[in-house]
């Protein structure tokens, strides 16, 4: 994988978290809790940008140990699997 190739997945994490947090600013953790809608937004995001990370290569990770880099891919399974859970979904899970 190229070096230009990381640099979009890096560019569409940090995108996708800017959009995540502007979601949430200003949003108080009970508005957050009661509001279903936003709540599966932000699940979705996070699932992207796990996704990205994923997809960065191997070299440009262990390049930036410093990142988490296994806590942000984790992140996504975590996420798609609550959204599966709260949906009611538990057999595919």
């Amino acid at each position: 994988m190229s070096q230009k190739d990381n640099c979009v997945y890096i560019g569409h994490m940090i995108d996708t978290a800017n959009k995540a947090l502007g979601f949430v600013s200003g949003v108080s953790r009970e508005e957050f809790d009661n509001n279903e809608q936003l709540r599966l937004a932000i699940t979705h995001l996070l699932q992207v940008i796990g996704e990205a990370a994923r997809r960065v290569s191997l070299d440009f990770r262990e390049a930036y140990p410093q990142i988490p880099w296994k806590a942000i891919v984790g992140m996504r399974s975590k996420a798609q699997y609550r959204t599966k859970v709260a949906k009611g979904d538990r057999k595919r899970v």
